[in-house]
Order: C-alpha cells, then sequence, then structure tokens
C-alpha cells in the first residue's frame, strides 16, 4: 500500500458517516479521498447513494452488498477503463462516470444489466471531460439500444425521436411501421387569394420581416429555456 493511500475500511466509512451504526446509512460520500478500492460496503444494508468520485479507482469491483438497492452512483473522475465489474444493479436510476479512460465501445453493453437506469453521464453537459468512447462512431445509438429506459444522456435530455432514421432502423432491429402524416389544411382559402391579387389597391398586408424575426426569436428563445429546465428536473427525479 502507498504511503498516501486511504483505505476503504469499516472505520473510514464510520468516519465519513458519523455513524455507528452503518446499517442504519443511506447515503454515502466518499469524495476526492485517493481510494483504490471499493471495499467493506457489507455493513451498509439500506445504502441507495454511493458517492466515489475523484479518486483512484482503476476498476469497478466489491459493490455486490449494496447493489440490490443502489439508486444513485458517482464513480466520476476516476481511472476507468472498463464497465464490467458494475454487475446488476436493478434499482439504480443514475450513473456518473465522467472525467473516466472507457474507450471501448463494447463496454457499454454492460449498462444493460441496469434496467432502471434512467441519468448517466460519460461526460460533462459541454462535452468536457468526454470519455474517449464519447467521440466514436455510434455513440448515441448504442446508449439507445443498452439504455432502454435513459431519459438523460450527458445532462441532456433523451428521446427516442432524436436519433435519425438510419439509427432508429437499427435500434428496432428494422421493424418500423411506416409513418403516414395527415393531411395538412391550408391556413386559407383558394378564393382568399384570388380576391386578394384581384384587388390592386388593397394589397395584401403581411407581417413585416422585423416582426417575424423578432417573434422566431423569441419562440428558440423560450425553447431553449423549456430544455434547460426539462434537464434539471430529469437530473433531480433521478
Amino acid at each position: 500500500m502507498d504511503d498516501d493511500e486511504v483505505s476503504m475500511d469499516v472505520d473510514l466509512l464510520k468516519i465519513a458517516t458519523g455513524q455507528f451504526d452503518l446499517s442504519t446509512v443511506s447515503s454515502l460520500s466518499l469524495g476526492d479521498l485517493g481510494l483504490r478500492r471499493i471495499q467493506n460496503l457489507d455493513e451498509l444494508e439500506c445504502l441507495t447513494s454511493l458517492n466515489l468520485s475523484r479518486n483512484k479507482l482503476s476498476r469497478i469491483e466489491g459493490l455486490g452488498p449494496v447493489a440490490p438497492r443502489l439508486v444513485h452512483l458517482d464513480l466520476s473522475y476516476n481511472r476507468l477503463a472498463q464497465l464490467d465489474g458494475l454487475g446488476t444493479l436493478p434499482k439504480l436510476r443514475a450513473l456518473r462516470l465522467q472525467g473516466n479512460q472507457v474507450a471501448d465501445p463494447q463496454q457499454l453493453a454492460h449498462l444493460a444489466n441496469c434496467p432502471s437506469l434512467r441519468a448517466i453521464h460519460f461526460q460533462e453537459h459541454d462535452g468536457s471531460h468526454a470519455n474517449p468512447v464519447c467521440t466514436t462512431d455510434g455513440y448515441r445509438q448504442q446508449m439507445g439500444i443498452h439504455v432502454r429506459n435513459m431519459a438523460c444522456l450527458d445532462g441532456k435530455y433523451w428521446l427516442k425521436d432524436m436519433l435519425d432514421a438510419s439509427e432508429v432502423t437499427k435500434l428496432t432491429d428494422g421493424k418500423v411501421s411506416e409513418i403516414v402524416l395527415p393531411e395538412s389544411k391550408p391556413w386559407t382559402s383558394a378564393d382568399f387569394w384570388d380576391g386578394a391579387l384581384a384587388q390592386e389597391s388593397k394589397p395584401v398586408v403581411l407581417p413585416s420581416e422585423a416582426k417575424f424575426k423578432a417573434a422566431m426569436f423569441e419562440c428558440k428563445k423560450k425553447m431553449t429555456e423549456a430544455d434547460e429546465i426539462i434537464v434539471k428536473l430529469m437530473e433531480k427525479s433521478c
């Protein structure tokens, strides 16, 4: 053991939680302590939230005792390149992995063992601190395949209809029924335009370009605000 290495022993868990009886602890935060191994979680019978961010973890291990109950798991800013140690986490809803070294897209398949997963980060909202896998072809497509109930990816809300046509086809194994759009109704009748054009002295008055641009700008502004609110709600709910 290195001189500066901190062991994740029972004494540390009691100090971090301020609880002598670890069986009552539901949330545990051990960030930025130089931890290299995940261990000694056996007594945490009620743990649902675990923060191990900014440590020196190079592999995921030791989650077995808390796996059935874990809802939030933060492993961001470590040295992780593989996800096989996640195992099966049936209740996990939020997983943070940004700032790690996951590069192989095949590692994403391990996320399928987390059927309740709703929010996941492999990079920050602005694209910083990204795992190498984020720049591989088909990253978003693979995430959609393996995380079926995903609502938030990398800090942005997720909808399957955000994929392009080719991605949707692969995602559904080609079983995509043809989409038939209803026939659109004209805003005005043909008689309106015939009458308007016939009356040269009363030309058709359309909204000015400036007003139109102002209205479009306002719409885009509201849509941006709505997106930000949805993302915050998604992350809060997870």
